[in-house]
């Protein structure tokens, strides 16, 4: 558990003044989940960011290098914890941590594999899409969510079990941003 932990530290590590949303099951709900990675995404790539180094193989994938600011994480399909689904251009990871699921939207586009974390920015819980909606708000109206708050009354994180469709809404209102573009180098 504290490696998968490890690797949503690596996938989230600047998006820090959010707050996590988790997913009740892997996502989207009713998608078919991957025994094997595709072809065409297996190969070493390098981070945009901190040039850490991806190596995607056919059941896993190894994330970090010795210079990386986080440890160096392995990971294997595993359908009780690693989940890998098709999800229109995307395809979608999810993570298992501590009973629930984390997601990340991965687009393979030309030699690039660009990541897609949730981003819902919640410190004050007031921002907007620019015309004036708070986004949490936004996220209440597509599906149910349950705040989980820390000791402090701060929210620590926000629990979600979207539909098929409401996944498809959430992505289509542009919930999930990009992270970190990985470059494929072999």
């Amino acid at each position: 558990m504290k490696n998968l932990n490890l690797i949503l530290l690596l996938l989230l590590f600047y998006i820090t003044s959010c707050t996590d949303v988790k997913f009740e099951t892997s996502q989207p709900k009713d998608g078919k989940e991957l025994d094997i990675i595709p072809k065409s995404m297996r190969g070493v790539y390098i981070a945009d960011k901190d040039y850490d180094t991806l190596k995607v193989y056919d059941k896993s994938f190894h994330l970090g290098n010795n210079a990386s600011a986080f440890y160096v994480v392995d990971k294997i399909l595993d359908k009780s914890n690693v989940v890998l689904k098709p999800y229109n251009d995307y395809f979608v990871l999810s993570l298992k941590n501590n009973g629930y699921w984390e997601s990340v939207l991965i687009k393979q586009k030309d030699n690039k594999l660009i990541t897609n974390t949730f981003n819902l920015i919640t410190k004050s819980m007031s921002l907007t899409n620019g015309s004036g909606d708070s986004l949490l708000n936004i996220l209440k109206e597509i599906t149910k969510v349950k705040e989980i708050f820390k000791k402090d009354s701060t929210v620590y994180y926000l629990l979600i079990n979207p539909t098929n469709e409401e996944f498809n809404k959430i992505v289509k209102k542009g919930f999930f941003k990009d992270t970190i573009v990985f470059t494929k180098i072999k």
